[in-house]
């Protein structure tokens, strides 16, 4: 049995194909319902498939128009640039990097280069020019830099000429020396670090003056020694020992203090040295002066004055059998006044008159100083 959509019979036999109760419904040519659901729904699936794949042909469409797009691009820029090895692009990065240190430099240049004025000292320009060195360490641009401190620098060898200048129309002394090397000397070490960091300068006059300064001085400091005799003898008929050791004074300190007899300076250091203790023997004791002069004499070269003093003025028996032996090296010495043998200790000491003396008497001295009693 089945049911008649229609009138609803349930009695319907399942053999018939029009329905006996109501007539109409006819099994095989109309549709039920549910039927007509089924259909509706299996209609609309199938329309929703179709639009699903309307959809993704669309999408794979626009993907592959893309794709066509994307070749011809990359084919034309092939065409323009032609083939990209790694090489270049090695190239490129290296001129990225070479535009980031001319970047770099040129601001931390103007930055460091902005502290200078016309009122800098000289301390500070050194400052500066260290610093321009480390920037060329760091980003490797000399050229850049040389051009850039070209200015700074010249103005800095001025100042530098300038101090020496002010201390070399100064008297010389020693310390005046000592001043002038150490401000070449710094310099020339800066110059040469500027040089070595691969900056082009130009410090060849400073080179100069610090090469030269041993010489010149040498010989102003000479001079002056020289003319502060002539003029005390001529003035007051014996040297000045003040002013004598003023010039020499500190020497030992430097390099120009060169323990030889054939070193003149050296010599004029010594005579004014032994002026200088002769200065100091006036205010002191009969003993303080004896053990000053024993202290004093092997320095001075057992010199006459010392030994004349140890004999004839203080006593010593030992020291009248040295004062004989010098006198029989040269009686020049024993036939002066006391003036006389106090000028005549410059002339025994940078003389090469009394050279062959200096070492007979030195030589004497040495062998029966060291054996007395």
């Amino acid at each position: 049995m089945k049911v008649c959509p229609k009138c609803k019979s349930s009695d319907v036999p399942d053999d018939v194909i029009i329905c006996p109760f109501c007539l109409s419904f006819n099994f095989e040519t109309d549709s039920t319902d549910d039927d007509n659901t089924l259909k509706i729904k299996k209609e609309q699936g199938l329309e929703n498939k179709s639009q699903s794949k309307k959809k993704w042909i669309g999408m794979l469409f626009l993907v592959l128009i893309m794709l066509f797009v994307s070749i011809v691009v990359i084919g034309f820029l092939y065409e323009e640039n032609g083939d990209i090895s790694p090489a270049e692009n090695s190239e490129s990065a290296d001129i990225n990097d070479y535009t980031y240190n001319i970047e770099k430099t040129r601001m931390e240049l103007e930055v460091v280069l902005g502290r200078l004025n016309d009122k800098s000292e000289i301390a500070e320009f050194e400052e500066i020019l260290e610093k321009c060195c480390e920037i060329s360490d760091k980003y490797n641009m000399p050229d850049i830099i040389s051009e850039k401190i070209k200015e700074p620098f010249s103005v800095y060898k001025d100042k530098v000429k300038e101090r020496i200048g002010l201390l070399d129309g100064q008297e010389a002394r020693p310390a005046l020396y000592m001043q002038i090397q150490m401000d070449l000397s710094n310099a020339v070490a800066l110059s040469k670090k500027m040089k070595k960091s691969g900056l082009d300068i130009d410090a060849s006059e400073l080179y100069d003056k610090l090469n030269n300064l041993s010489a010149d001085y040498t010989e102003r400091l000479c001079t002056i020694f020289d003319d502060y005799v002539s003029v005390g003898i001529e003035q007051n008929g014996v040297i000045s020992r003040s002013l004598l050791w003023s010039v020499m004074e500190g020497l030992d300190s430097t390099d120009l203090y060169i323990e030889n007899e054939n070193n003149g300076l050296y010599c004029r250091y010594r005579a004014a040295y032994i002026y200088h203790i002769d200065s100091e023997l006036e205010d002191m004791n009969k003993q303080q002066a004896i053990e000053k002069i024993l202290e004093t004499l092997e320095f001075t070269e057992y010199n006459p004055l010392f030994i004349y003093y140890l004999s004839e003025v203080y006593g010593i028996s030992d020291a009248k059998t040295w004062y004989a032996a010098f006198n029989s090296l040269t009686p020049d010495f024993m036939q002066l006044d006391m003036a006389g043998m106090k000028n005549f200790i410059y002339t025994y000491n940078i003389d090469n008159k009394y050279l062959d003396v200096r070492i007979k008497f030195s030589d004497y001295m040495k062998n029966v100083y060291n054996n007395r009693s």
